[in-house]
């Protein structure tokens, strides 16, 4: 992606466990905290989620609540990306591995997406507290 877009006009920043310098990346984060892992996230534009296998990616769900635009692939096992992502409405999605478009849509991003990405999450996933009474209602029916 790099390649394609250079580091001119963008900058790439990674989250993990494990630091990486390969020198695709400007800045690299391991062991953040929840405060500066929502810092990161405010400081960035856009997110892209390029995982092809991946359980419940929640982390275009963090991203997209701190205000990033979310990139993502179509790619069914993508960590139900699809369940909230919808194309040009919540998220700008891209063809699986075609690199080229995912560039093409970074370049000429679609800014109204962050407030419908935003305004769907917070709609339909609700609060922690609304989740917890929904969790503790589900455990005393059982």
């Amino acid at each position: 992606l790099a390649e394609i877009l250079g580091h001119e006009d963008y900058q790439y920043v990674g989250i993990g466990d494990k630091e990486r310098k390969d020198g695709f990346l400007d800045a690299f984060f391991t062991n953040v905290s929840i405060k500066d892992l929502n810092s990161i996230y405010s400081s960035c534009h856009i997110w892209l989620a390029p995982t092809e296998l991946e359980g419940l990616h929640n982390v275009p769900i963090e991203a997209a609540l701190c205000g990033c635009l979310i990139v993502c692939n179509d790619d069914p096992m993508n960590g139900m990306c699809m369940d909230y992502a919808f194309d040009n409405n919540t998220a700008m999605v891209y063809h699986r591995r075609d690199i080229e478009q995912a560039a093409e849509l970074i370049k000429n991003p679609n800014w109204d997406v962050i407030d419908r990405m935003y305004n769907h999450l917070r709609n339909n996933i609700g609060t922690r507290e609304e989740n917890m009474k929904k969790l503790v209602e589900y455990l005393k029916a059982m």
